[in-house]
């Protein structure tokens, strides 16, 4: 379920075929978007509206955080 009005972003790109690309602040991102959705899967946090968030898993021999964005609903520790 996402809200009528879509969160757009900063950036609006299209492909060479006049579909939306993702509208990823921070470079020209060529990755498709999400439906009914501005941003691509990588970038998808950038989305205030998005029933996403970032997963929680750390690697424990270096400490590092995962950066994938992970449905709300679900729990990946």
């Amino acid at each position: 379920m996402y809200s009528s009005t879509m969160f757009e972003g900063r950036n609006v790109h299209y492909s060479t075929d006049n579909k939306p690309l993702c509208s990823f602040s921070g470079k020209l991102c060529k990755l498709r978007r999400l439906n009914g959705y501005a941003f691509c899967v990588r970038h998808i946090l950038e989305d205030p509206t998005a029933p996403f968030r970032q997963c929680a898993f750390v690697v424990k021999s270096s400490g590092q955080k995962c950066t994938s964005a992970i449905p709300e609903t679900q729990d990946r520790e």
